[in-house]
């Protein structure tokens, strides 16, 4: 069947009636072959030719092959936790991952705050989201995770303490 890009291996399965062992070869497609184990180095179409030798008892078998697609991978994007803020800290620095091990970069969709490479700044008191993404490329799709926190102004108690007069 058709596949998604990704970085594990396609298992590639055929079953001759003799039982004999099957070989494959790797026609067209951007890929390696180890045993029956493919590995994808591109996207668009494959095609992949099973063969079975045969031996003194079976006559060999009819090359067959399989042609599927292999479309962009879907990338995740991991966006580590930012939580509530307190105006006085002035930055966080944010972090994130994706799945594709492609650069992640960060925006500030809304709110009281500016980004800068991973550094966010705390501006005012407020609601902020920050968007991190990766546009994607040859081989994987735009992955993105937003995440919402709130900046809050430090605020001091002040307890007074009543004496005893005499």
């Amino acid at each position: 069947p058709n596949v998604t890009f990704s970085t594990n291996a396609v298992a590639l399965e055929a079953k001759p009636s003799s039982g004999l062992p099957v070989s494959y070869r790797l026609v067209s497609g951007a890929g390696s072959l180890s045993g029956s184990k493919l590995t994808l180095s591109g996207i668009g179409t494959f095609t992949v030719a099973a063969d079975q030798g045969g031996n003194t008892n079976w006559l060999a078998a009819t090359s067959v092959t399989n042609s599927f697609v292999v479309t962009r991978g879907v990338q995740t994007i991991t966006f580590a936790p930012i939580g509530e803020q307190v105006l006085s800290a002035g930055s966080v620095t944010l972090s994130a991952v994706s799945s594709a091990g492609l650069v992640v970069s960060f925006s500030v969709m809304s709110g009281p705050a500016t980004v800068s490479g991973t550094k966010l700044t705390l501006l005012n008191e407020g609601t902020v989201t920050v968007r991190a993404i990766n546009p994607g490329s040859t081989l994987w799709l735009a992955g993105q995770a937003e995440q919402s926190f709130v900046i809050r102004k430090l605020t001091t108690l002040a307890v007074t303490v009543a004496g005893n007069q005499s």
